[in-house]
């Protein structure tokens, strides 16, 4: 009978707690706010169970916003705002437990730039819905943050990583300061004008650094031909291939690597979860605490299952990649050819795997080039 007993009420909890979950569910398909810590810009209104505006901290969002279309580096933006001394968000719990803001850092920022609450909206499911509280970022802003955000590669690895072509984006630098020649580009009418710019001088004007603009399909054409001219070495031809297949081999490991962490941390998520939403069926009058957490915790675990989408994305389209020394040999011998034919992604990986790092005005406004198996100016 005891057993039976037993039975019942494990059943009647399961019950409880999937009744909880979808109740859940359903309010976040409507827009409400479920709990969880406010965000930077937001207060929680605890009698109404909704996000409010905070003014000043909706001021500090929108100008991070702008900052980043301004800079175009997370980098940039965080050293910025933290001169500037400001900190993540500070709250404190219904409960009263205090809660500082700190230090912001690139994946504290970068979870403010794409988050959609910042347009009064949310996510549930993979989903993005209209929510109940306001927006403090204009939309348009926000859409054009995300595209930057693509286009630098710090978003989705499934995305276009160099929208524009940037053939030496990473390896360019500028030989007055040594800092990185960022690439960028300005557009008017129909037409794109795209430039490599040093990041000192982006960042601190004139007087830190001399090295300005420079004509992105100049200097890029300039490092093809020099290719061009190489392309029938041997010894060139086969520390490309090399490299190459080293580059791909340490890619593979640490996303495999990153890809094993992930899916323990995705389990243990998972487990916490349930505990909590048992947790919170089986009180009466569940702690604030508690359903704050497994908003955190489901938020945790939406992010791992992402990440883990764009590992297995990133290793199939790595696999599928066929590289041989024949055909890095066919490709350099009839460089010109297969030149025109290549698509984007194809011309970056080739002139990576060829060059080192290429110095801009290092002396007498020159360009030097630093290619993998010997130096040449």
């Amino acid at each position: 009978m005891l057993n039976v007993l037993m039975s019942f009420a494990q059943f009647e909890r399961e019950i409880i707690a999937e009744r909880t979950s979808d109740k859940m569910c359903a309010a976040r398909r409507k827009g409400k706010w479920c709990g969880g810590p406010p965000v930077l810009g937001y207060d929680i209104d605890h009698e109404r169970k909704r996000l409010i505006i905070n003014p000043d901290e909706a001021e500090q969002v929108r100008e991070v916003f702008d900052l980043y279309l301004e800079k175009q580096s997370m980098l940039q933006v965080v050293c910025e705002i933290n001169r500037r001394g400001w900190t993540t968000k500070s709250y404190q719990t219904k409960a009263g437990s205090h809660h500082p803001g700190a230090l912001w850092d690139k994946s504290k920022l970068q979870r403010i730039l794409t988050n959609v609450t910042y347009i009064g909206k949310t996510r549930h499911q993979g989903q993005i819905i209209d929510a109940e509280h306001e927006g403090i970022v204009d939309p348009a802003i926000f859409e054009q943050v995300q595209e930057l955000i693509r286009e630098n590669g710090n978003g989705s690895g499934g995305t276009v990583r160099n929208k524009h072509g940037a053939l030496l984006k990473g390896i360019l630098k500028c030989g007055q300061c040594g800092a990185a020649m960022a690439h960028t580009y300005t557009k008017k009418g129909n037409r794109l004008y795209r430039y490599y710019t040093c990041t000192t001088y982006q960042k601190q004007g004139p007087d830190a650094c001399t090295t300005r603009s420079l004509a992105a399909q100049e200097i890029e054409d300039f490092v093809v031909e020099q290719i061009r001219r190489l392309a029938r070495d041997p010894d060139l031809i086969r520390e490309v291939f090399e490299e190459s297949i080293r580059q791909r081999q340490e890619q593979l490991a640490r996303l495999e690597s990153e890809r094993n962490r992930l899916v323990k941390q995705r389990q243990q998520k998972g487990e916490e979860i349930k505990r909590l939403v048992s947790a919170i069926a089986g009180t009466p009058n569940p702690s604030p605490s508690l359903t704050e957490r497994l908003a955190v915790v489901e938020r945790q675990a939406g992010d791992v299952d992402l990440r883990l989408q764009e590992i297995d994305t990133q290793t199939s389209t790595l696999r599928d990649q066929s590289i041989d020394l024949a055909g890095v040999t066919a490709a350099l011998e009839e460089f010109e050819a297969v030149w025109g034919v290549m698509c984007c992604a194809e011309r970056e990986q080739l002139v990576h795997a060829l060059s080192g790092v290429i110095w801009v005005g290092k002396s007498q406004n020159a360009i030097e080039i630093g290619f993998r198996s010997r130096d040449a100016s």
